[in-house]
């Protein structure tokens, strides 16, 4: 086991939960674009990727209007 360095985060950076949008493995890409640490940039390719469209869609850093688009074309009344 090794000590926290004084001043250090062990919280996973906006750069690690991109770089886990792009694991191997499909659960980890899920919950990766899920996360509202994710790069609003990233965010918006995973919605338009079918495996990771639906966690991309429930991000909560999904800005309101593109919330609004993604239930619009999944045909949800608004």
């Amino acid at each position: 086991m090794t000590a926290k360095q004084p001043g250090t985060s062990t919280a996973a950076t906006p750069a690690l939960i991109e770089r886990l949008s792009h694991d191997s493995e499909v659960w980890t890409r899920q919950a990766a674009v899920a996360d509202p640490r994710l790069p609003l940039q990233r965010l918006h390719e995973a919605l338009h990727i079918p495996e990771l469209a639906s966690g991309a869609g429930a991000n909560p850093a999904l800005p309101e209007d593109e919330m609004a688009d993604v239930l619009h074309r999944a045909g949800v009344p608004a």
